[in-house]
């Protein structure tokens, strides 16, 4: 599980912000503890625009249609 530490040093050094992945059981023990918080995974999501063909908002337009 992916997680983020919220406010975090160890042996002087800072994992504020750092994203570790590590065991579920683990992850479940410090989330309780307020130590890291879940990190949804990373997932690339592609966008497009479609439009229609002329003739067809020219048929919904002589339909009165929106």
């Amino acid at each position: 599980m992916r997680v983020k530490y919220k406010s975090w040093r160890a042996g002087g050094e800072d994992w504020t912000g750092r994203i570790v992945d590590m065991d579920d059981a683990e992850a479940a023990t410090l989330i309780k503890a307020n130590i890291v918080e879940a990190v949804a995974p990373e997932v690339k999501v592609e966008t497009a625009t479609i439009t229609p063909p002329e003739n067809t908002m020219q048929k919904l337009e002589k339909k009165g249609k929106k």
